[in-house]
């Protein structure tokens, strides 16, 4: 028998765990989705008597998900660190509940300015500069900058900015412009990114296999079995969406800083004349994507910008969402799965490598569900041409 709890801690902003406030929880979830503006969102709705005993915009609160196999593996890990922020309240005639509003690390990072204007010299890295940006902002958040190992380059010319900007959205612009992804919190709250030229989609090691009614002897893909005791992880029903045209034929990728555009020579395209997806390369049209980075200023960092962007961008083609088990353990941010699902008749729903895009997790006892949003990831090789 597989059993899930659900918890809800009082925490601080760099995630010591104080006291577990669970049976304040009237009903909750939590998704992770690293392309908004907080990586993490939690919906919760409390008691009264918990709310009173929260202090908004000093308190934090962690989720904790606990899920025990039937083999008696636990798998137990944190989901999200979140400032507890003022929030509505609904009173009826025996009590009250409070739709609990918090933010993580990123989204209050995004709340956060200057007092002034910034400059940034010529041969400054990007990455130090957003470390300097992070080491005085406010709770001082931990994070983790990837070095490049000495590789990165620095700025080819002086740069200002205005106070208006947000200091999330300048330690992107700086990020974005080396070739790393926007920033992201991590399960604990520690602000990360890495580089968005680390092997291919494709080419990445899928941190989990979700599989169902798998045809005996199929071996195309490298699928793990599930935990001991449970047939399939997959639950309930799995929606798809069709295979759509390719989404562009080009991808261009904008600077200010050369007169106007650094045109990669990465494309999406299909080889095959006869797929009915290649609608725009098929009647002879082309549909550009055009991706302004402020701050790139070197031809080598925007072929590797555009040839992620590829990547990324055939994940929307053909998507799927299911709902599966819970397992807390798997960082899912920026992350490749398998999947290998039939239905009862032998026919494929869905089978190969997926990008995640979204997950959400069910955080009370009668849903204590995963649902997965999911990408195809398409063959590398056959997307990008010359």
């Amino acid at each position: 028998m597989l059993t899930v709890e659900p918890q809800l801690w009082r925490a601080t902003s760099d995630n010591r765990l104080l006291e577990d406030v669970s049976a304040g929880v009237v009903g909750a979830s939590v998704s992770c989705d690293p392309g908004r503006d907080a990586t993490w969102a939690l919906d919760a709705t409390v008691t009264a008597d918990l709310w009173e005993s929260l202090t908004p915009f000093l308190d934090w609160v962690a989720p904790v998900l606990v899920v025990t196999w039937p083999d008696g593996t636990v798998r137990r890990d944190q989901l999200g660190l979140y400032m507890v922020l003022d929030s509505p309240e609904t009173h009826g005639e025996t009590g009250a509940t409070v739709r609990l509003e918090a933010g993580d690390h990123v989204w209050f990072l995004s709340t956060q300015g200057f007092v002034g204007d910034l400059s940034a010299r010529a041969g400054s890295r990007r990455t130090r500069l957003a470390e300097q940006l992070l080491k005085t902002a406010l709770l001082n958040p931990r994070f983790a900058i990837p070095d490049d190992g000495g590789n990165e380059k620095g700025l080819k010319r002086d740069r200002e900015w205005e106070r208006g900007i947000s200091r999330l959205d300048l330690c992107n612009q700086l990020l974005r412009s080396g070739g790393y992804y926007p920033l992201w919190a991590t399960k604990t709250g520690v602000l990360t990114t890495r580089k968005r030229g680390e092997r291919r989609l494709r080419h990445r090691t899928p941190m989990k296999s979700w599989t169902a009614n798998v045809p005996a002897g199929f071996d195309a893909f490298p699928f793990a079995a599930p935990p001991a005791g449970l047939g399939s992880e997959v639950v309930g029903t799995i929606d798809t969406t069709p295979d759509s045209a390719d989404l562009v034929n080009e991808i261009v990728v904008v600077s200010d800083d050369t007169g106007g555009r650094i045109r990669s020579n990465a494309r999406i395209r299909n080889r095959n004349g006869a797929n009915p997806r290649a609608v725009y390369s098929g009647q002879n049209r082309t549909r550009v994507r055009k991706i302004n980075h402020p701050l790139l200023d070197d031809d080598d960092t925007a072929q590797q910008i555009a040839n992620a962007y590829a990547d990324e961008l055939s994940t929307t083609n053909s998507t799927i969402r299911m709902t599966v088990l819970p397992d807390p353990v798997p960082d899912y941010v920026r992350a490749n799965v398998l999947v290998g699902v039939w239905d009862a008749a032998g026919r494929p729903v869905a089978v190969g490598q997926y990008a995640v895009h979204r997950v959400e997790y069910g955080l009370t006892a009668g849903d204590a569900l995963m649902t997965v949003d999911l990408g195809r990831i398409d063959d590398a090789d056959d997307v990008l041409g010359g």
